[in-house]
């Protein structure tokens, strides 16, 4: 929370501007007062009573008053007017903070060590680049006013562009003749500052087009201002000292974060100083989506004193905070101000304007946009001020920064991605770009000779079938193994470019797991209803799934068949093949079909395979008769035991954010969309259990009752469906919500599949690819569930074993969790390279163990750390956004100056002469008068 500094105004002070200081009329005064007094006891000499106190009395009060009016007293009242300013300053404390600036321009780094003072003898201001800099404003201006406006706005923009020309003279006059030629001079004020000064602006629309007239001859003289300030650096390179040479290489070294400290806390009187002697002035530290306040006046030391502070506070957490977030801290920050009391005068609050000053590289990287909150601090007359750090050159490389493709393909896929590259190079320079399967080229290859180098960052696409190459892994796959996934293993790689600074990260590898098993479906119902039959050909038409469909033999002994698993439409035969499929869907089928230890399978199949299964009620077997049987426990529901609701008019209504029941983008809309759907004709009357979830209820007038209610049991997930009518809402629409809904809501339920599955276990790592300092989770299952249990008793755990590149990285024991037969672990932050994870099992010996995943981690970060140089083109926008202004490094000065004429607050003086006050006379005469009536009472006048 952020605190509000406390002002006080409006108090009134006593001052003495007397010839006597008070100690000196004190100290006469009492001396006379006693003289008094001694006199008056010689003349009351045989009086007796009131007389002997208090007519001395009285005389020395007097005394005492007349020479208190010759200390001068005056009664000083001050008053703060004006308004004052309220100055935020942030930093940036990510990691990209950390990065040091070599590929920065020699001469912008001689500027910025002059004002660290870091170099003796370095240049000072550059007037010449500050005059360039005005001409850069003013073709901005130009260009920003040239296609229309408001008059107002327009005859503004002429302004702004006249004062930046004004400034650029005053400039280039202190430029100096070596540099800046009076001949120069003359053709520069008659060829573009004298016209354009000339432009009359009371007419918006003719301002503008009078200013439009000498856009070519402004672009004419900024590129005479840059050709010059080009020749200078290639000069000034050239002609270094030692001393220069020396302190270059100490810029070299010094990360950002600590040049901004030196720039803004540093020195005999700091920038911040500066700041807090003109406005009201917290320093604040940005990290990740947060902000820490390191420093504000009512912050004491030890000493209870407030200093100035020495560090901008960012050191404890700079190199882990891999996130730059420039809206949230800031935006949190300067409501936290906001809601601070204002220092009052006279009863009204202070006005008070804010300023919000960032010093950042730019380098945001979360999903909000930076310009608005810009534009929203705009509109509340908040400028931002922004210095940027660091260089704004892209480091002469082209490099794969990312490629981006599906996690999961199919085999008959047409693989399609982008790669992503970083392409810092002068534009025009030809390359190509390979893709490689195993050391050679696709057939066809994967390769475009056009591609052309464009200074900046940019995104490649690629598109190229599979078929032939999965063909190909699975018939040298190792017969031992089985994989859920094939791991696919691409090389991308971009051709060197002369004058690349490191062309070893031209490469890159796309990891993609090609599905080859299917999921598998068990579909279990009592009769062939129209549910039944719409989602046996629903899943079964489908590539991804193996659709195993089980209608009850009402008529046979053994109900569900012959329980040979080896002929079609029967139950499996043994609690092994049950555990391969990943859901079941259990329709309306009486608990006598299945024999007790089939049931126990059902069971065990979800608290302990983690597998899914959806129960469909219908009004024939009802699943309530399964309310005492060893599957009771799993349903998320009770009966109420009230007949089933039928109504034609019933109605649907989501209750969730469920990615099950999403038919639609928003939550409005998937509502409306839902409401649309046909109702059900019938429903089971249930109530949720404890811990279970109301997905999905039906309405008709004031009554509701639940349709779809989910809660997970023990490693699993299950779903119950009040209703067997979902094939209604293929109604004139054929499978566009039906099949959705199905088919997100088989994907929900069940367990993601294992990557790789041995003997002992099966066995996963996640996706193919992750990214730089991202974590990776292990999931371990054994096949014997008992085996948890031996190990658990022995205080033994199965261990991965992880490899970087072929070398061992890490060992990370893996906790058991019961529920279900599963062990997990966790490993990060990753660096990267190419993975490969391995595990040992205690009691398995090592030779045995054939289970084996692999994963890619981008080698070169593209978040917070993966393109490091400062966004002046988002900053200045931001600062632009908001009425602010953008400064570069060195110019942090500016900032300053900028800021001082913001704060208008003043002070009012109200001066009493207490000495000449007609109520400090009156006293003196009222004792004065009733002295002489007392003495002429006394008989002594």
């Amino acid at each position: 929370m952020l605190a509000a500094a406390t002002v006080e105004t409006g108090k009134p002070e006593l001052h003495f501007a007397g010839e006597l200081s008070v100690p000196l009329a004190l100290g006469l005064g009492v001396a006379l007062a006693g003289l008094s007094w001694w006199l008056y006891r010689r003349d009351l000499k045989g009086r007796a009573g009131w007389m002997l106190w208090v007519l001395p009395l009285l005389r020395g009060l007097v005394i005492l008053a007349l020479l208190g009016i010759l200390t001068g007293p005056v009664l000083i009242t001050k008053t703060s007017v004006g308004t004052t300013s309220r100055v935020l300053v942030f930093t940036d404390g990510s990691a990209s903070m950390t990065a040091t600036d070599e590929q920065m321009e020699t001469d912008r780094k001689l500027r910025i060590l002059a004002k660290l003072g870091w170099a003796a003898g370095a240049p000072e201001e550059d007037h010449l680049r500050r005059a360039k800099e005005q001409l850069d404003l003013a073709l901005r201006r130009t260009g920003e006013i040239r296609f229309g406006g408001q008059p107002a706005e327009l005859q503004t923009g002429v302004k702004e562009v006249q004062a930046s020309l004004e400034t650029a003279v005053q400039h280039l006059k202190r430029a100096g003749p070596t540099r800046w030629s009076a001949d120069k001079d003359r053709k520069f004020r008659a060829e573009l500052f004298e016209p354009v000064a000339k432009i009359a602006v009371d007419s918006g629309v003719k301002a503008r087009d009078s200013l439009l007239t000498h856009q070519s001859a402004l672009a004419n003289w900024h590129g005479e201002l840059a050709g010059l300030l080009r020749e200078e650096r290639q000069v000034g390179a050239e002609n270094l000292d030692n001393d220069a040479l020396a302190a270059i290489r100490r810029f070299d070294k010094a990360p950002r974060w600590q040049r901004l400290q030196q720039a803004l806390l540093g020195g005999d009187e700091s920038v911040f100083e500066q700041l807090t002697a003109d406005h009201r002035t917290d320093l604040i530290a940005l990290s990740s989506n947060n902000y820490r306040l390191v420093w504000h006046p009512s912050l004491l030391n030890a000493e209870g004193k407030s200093e100035m502070p020495k560090k901008l506070g960012v050191e404890q957490f700079i190199t882990n905070s891999l996130l730059t977030d420039l809206v949230s801290g800031v935006d949190q920050a300067v409501a936290s101000d906001a809601n601070m009391a204002l220092p009052k005068v006279d009863g009204a609050p202070l006005k008070q304007r804010l300023f919000v000053v960032v010093f950042t590289d730019g380098q945001h990287n979360v999903d909000t946009r930076p310009q608005d909150l810009a534009r929203r601090l705009g509109n509340r007359q908040a400028e931002m001020h922004i210095v940027g750090i660091g260089t704004t050159r892209m480091p002469r490389d082209l490099a794969v920064l990312k490629v981006v493709a599906p996690g999961k393909v199919f085999p008959n896929t047409i693989l399609s991605g982008e790669v992503v590259i970083n392409d810092g190079m002068p534009p025009g320079k030809p390359f190509r770009m390979t893709i490689e399967h195993q050391g050679q080229p696709l057939n066809p290859p994967v390769a475009v000779d056009l591609f052309t180098t464009e200074a900046g960052r940019r995104n490649i696409p690629f598109r190229f079938p599979i078929e032939a190459i999965v063909e190909q892994q699975r018939q040298i796959q190792n017969a031992n193994l089985q994989y859920t996934n094939l791991p696919l293993v691409f090389d991308v790689r971009l051709s060197s470019v002369e004058g690349e600074v490191d062309p070893e990260n031209n490469h890159s590898r796309l990891r993609v797991n090609v599905v080859t098993q299917k999921s598998k479906m068990l579909i279990v119902d009592g009769r062939p209803r129209w549910e039944q039959r719409y989602l046996n050909t629903l899943f079964d038409r489908d590539e991804r799934w193996t659709v195993r469909s089980v209608v009850a033999n009402m008529g046979g002994k053994r109900g569900l068949g012959s329980r040979d698993s080896s002929l079609p439409g029967q139950f499996p035969e043994t609690r092994a093949q049950l555990m391969e499929h990943q859901l079941i869907i259990l329709g309306d089928v009486a608990p006598q079909m299945f024999q007790p230890k089939e049931l126990q399978w059902l069971r065990d199949f979800v608290q302990y395979n983690a597998g899914g299964i959806i129960f469909i009620d219908g009004h024939q077997e009802r699943l309530v008769n399964y309310t005492g049987t060893v599957l009771g426990p799993l349903f998320p529901v009770r009966w109420t035991g009230v007949e089933d609701y039928r109504s034609l008019d019933l109605e649907y209504r989501p209750l969730s954010d469920r990615d099950a029941i999403q038919l639609a983008p928003d939550a409005a809309a998937n509502a409306e969309l839902w409401r649309g759907l046909p109702g059900p004709r019938r429903l089971s009357m249930v109530q949720k259990k404890e811990g279970a979830e109301v997905l999905l209820e039906v309405l008709e007038g004031g009554k509701r009752a639940p349709a779809m209610v989910f809660k997970p049991y023990g490693a699993g997930r299950v779903l119950y469906c009040a209703s067997d009518e979902s094939w209604r809402w293929r109604y004139e629409v054929g499978d566009r919500h039906h099949e959705r809904f199905w088919k997100q809501a088989a994907k929900w339920i069940m367990e993601e599949p294992f990557a790789v599955t041995d003997r002992f276990v099966k066995m996963d790592s996640g996706p193919p690819s992750y990214e730089v300092n991202d974590y990776v989770d292990f999931r371990l299952r054994t096949h014997d569930p008992a085996t948890m249990t031996r190990l658990q008793q022995a205080g033994l755990k199965p261990v991965i074993v992880l490899l970087r590149n072929g070398e061992p990285v890490a060992r990370v024991p893996l906790d058991p969790d019961f529920n279900s037969a599963m062990y997990r672990g966790r490993f990060g932050p990753l660096e990267g390279g190419e993975y490969e994870v391995r595990y040992e099992m205690p009691g398995v010996p090592e030779g045995q163990i054939q289970a084996r995943t692999r994963f890619s981690v981008s080698s070169i970060p593209t978040g917070e750390m993966g393109i490091l140089h400062c966004n002046e083109k988002l900053l200045r926008q931001m600062a632009a956004d908001s009425g602010g202004k953008y400064y570069a490094e060195e110019d942090l000065n500016l900032l300053v100056e900028n800021l001082r004429p913001s704060n208008t607050s003043g002070e009012t003086i109200d001066e009493r002469k207490l000495w000449q006050s007609f109520w400090v006379f009156l006293p003196i005469i009222v004792l004065l008068t009733t002295e002489w009536v007392l003495r002429k009472a006394a008989g002594l006048v």
